[in-house]
């Protein structure tokens, strides 16, 4: 039976790429769940449970406006919280924000403020933070949408010490760029090229980053690999849809190192929807082709691993704005199953449940 967590949540326009804008962990150490949230006054609120998710009590509210559809949360080896997101303080010029919570003194700081103004034409950003539990390092990955001549691409940075000092690999700051983490492109024209972050995920074998995303200058689908120190990369598959039918994605890598790549699009080439997910290096787990009416809501799609490895894709139909759920056992796809029976909207689950837990926890929008 779901639980109310609080009644002021704002839903912003757009495609939410990759994650909603709500959030839900559940820390390692403890019985202890977080939530966060964009409240009324466009601000992320912070809660938290310490009875299964019954009953919510407010932790913080971030003082900086959040302009991202896509806030992250993340959770380390040792039970800090991190979020990232990011406003306009002026003009094009934007600010990226990761905010911690430390796991022994309960207290929040802000580690990092990045202004992000590059040459002017940044129109808006994608921000995702992870954390890789394979040598505890984190990851804050994001991507520049140009507007005008300029710079559009994704950008990597990380922190080796929970937040207190970062390596640019990738900066993303002033008026000369670093070469991009996996994707940059150099406009020359007015056309409003985009670059969208859709999931961002590590794994825990080898350490190597899973980027799944799309651009609109090729109008296409990617999941891209790279090493944990932002090298190597390799684009895993690329989809090309034939135009600019984005529709929202995400991926999660599970407990033996296999990556899924959920993306929802419209695919021009053949005039029909579609929902898929990926495996590793373009295998078609899942393939869902819903025709040529639109079936699942833009950008609410999401996906998560329990720790034995069973994996779930959560999305919004159109048609009675239930959230359904498709469960896989390693082998095969479940049938759909509605989540619950009340309106659910903009789905978004933890990307690991809590060691040794069966239950992955997950929160939606609802006007029921």
């Amino acid at each position: 039976m779901p639980n109310q967590i609080d009644n002021d949540c704002t839903i912003l326009g757009g495609v939410v790429q990759g994650y909603g804008q709500q959030q839900i962990l559940s820390l390692s150490g403890s019985t202890r769940l977080y939530s966060g949230h964009i409240n009324a006054s466009n601000l992320i609120e912070i809660r938290y449970s310490d009875d299964g998710g019954v009953t919510w009590t407010w932790d913080t509210t971030f003082s900086e406006a959040a302009e991202s559809m896509n806030f992250s949360m993340c959770r380390s080896d040792l039970d800090d919280i991190f979020v990232c997101f990011w406003n306009t303080s002026s003009g094009q010029t934007k600010n990226v924000f990761v905010k911690k919570r430390d796991h022994t003194a309960g207290t929040w700081s802000t580690p990092l403020t990045q202004v992000c103004g590059v040459q002017n034409v940044a129109e808006r950003l994608d921000a995702m933070i992870v954390f890789n539990r394979n040598i505890n390092r984190l990851h804050l990955i994001v991507t520049i949408h140009s507007y005008g001549t300029g710079y559009l691409g994704i950008y990597g940075n990380y922190s080796n010490d929970y937040g207190t000092t970062w390596i640019w690999n990738g900066n993303f700051s002033g008026a000369s760029v670093a070469p991009a983490l996996i994707y940059q492109y150099t406009s020359t024209s007015s056309y409003p090229y985009s670059c969208y972050l859709w999931g961002v995920d590590t794994s825990v074998i080898t350490g190597q980053i899973f980027i799944t995303w799309a651009t609109t200058y090729s109008t296409q689908l990617y999941t891209t690999r790279c090493n944990a120190d932002h090298t190597a990369n390799t684009n895993l598959w690329s989809y090309a849809m034939g135009g600019q039918g984005y529709g929202g994605g995400c991926n999660v890598t599970d407990n033996v190192g296999n990556n899924y790549a959920c993306v929802n699009f419209y695919d021009y080439s053949y005039a029909v929807y579609r929902t898929r997910v990926y495996l590793n290096s373009g295998t078609l787990s899942l393939d869902i082709n819903w025709g040529g009416t639109q079936i699942v809501v833009t950008g609410q799609v999401c996906i998560g691993v329990d720790s034995s490895n069973h994996v779930y894709l959560f999305y919004t139909k159109v048609a009675d704005g239930l959230c359904y759920y498709r469960y896989f056992n390693g082998s095969t796809w479940g049938t759909e199953t509605a989540l619950v029976g009340v309106h659910g909207s903009r789905p978004s689950c933890e990307l690991h449940s809590k060691p040794s837990s069966a239950y992955l926890q997950v929160s939606y929008i609802s006007n029921a």
